[in-house]
């Protein structure tokens, strides 16, 4: 019995979602996070990379995305409506280090009892990572905050001094566009009325209104 109702199942979302859009080529998947980070895996490409996407103070709660103009519209919490281009270049965000000791200057990070006692010192570092290139870095390391677009940080972030010296002031150009969503989305469509550029964009917010614009 189980096994007929899982076929019929799966029969039926094949005609209702996979089926349909058969024609679409399928090259990137865009899910929310239930935090302020939105994560697209490049599938298309069949290289298993995966973008980072950092522009809301609050909890994503809605996506859309335009295929025509390759664009990513995601809103939430924050009233905020942020349209991503997705077509643009990328960078992986890298892996955070882990060590005991700051990897610019060597510091003794606050647990790291050894190496204070060899060197008949108390310190009291915390471990921060630059958001850049993941190294483990005290705060006297990295006391910088910038934007990075490429990879995904709208907003100032985390950056040590070695990193800093390197971005250049086109590497924080955004990448992204943010416009007042003016409520808490809670739901978020986009309704074809015609053609593809006849589209119509529709929110639902915690404040019990539906709000309609038009996207891009």
């Amino acid at each position: 019995m189980f096994q007929k109702f899982s076929t019929i199942f799966f029969f039926l979302f094949c005609v209702l979602f996979v089926f349909p859009n058969c024609h679409r080529p399928l090259t990137t998947l865009p899910p929310s996070s239930f935090d302020k980070m939105v994560m697209v895996w490049d599938i298309g490409g069949r290289k298993g990379v995966s973008y980072e996407l950092r522009g809301h103070g609050d909890k994503v709660q809605g996506l859309v995305f335009l295929p025509e103009t390759q664009q990513l519209v995601s809103a939430g919490d924050d009233r905020t409506m942020v349209v991503w281009d997705i077509a643009a270049e990328r960078t992986k965000v890298p892996a955070w280090a882990e060590s005991d000791n700051c990897q610019l200057c060597g510091a003794a990070f606050f647990w790291n009892f050894q190496a204070m006692w060899d060197a008949k010192t108390v310190e009291f570092n915390r471990q921060h990572h630059c958001r850049r290139c993941g190294k483990a870095v005290c705060n006297a390391c990295s006391p910088n905050m910038s934007s990075f677009p490429k990879m995904g940080y709208e907003f100032p972030v985390r950056m040590c001094n070695e990193c800093m010296k390197e971005i250049k002031p086109e590497d924080k150009q955004p990448l992204a566009k943010m416009y007042p969503a003016r409520h808490q989305v809670v739901s978020m469509r986009l309704v074809a009325a015609g053609g593809s550029h006849d589209r119509t964009l529709v929110t639902c917010g915690k404040d019990h209104a539906v709000k309609v614009g038009q996207p891009g």
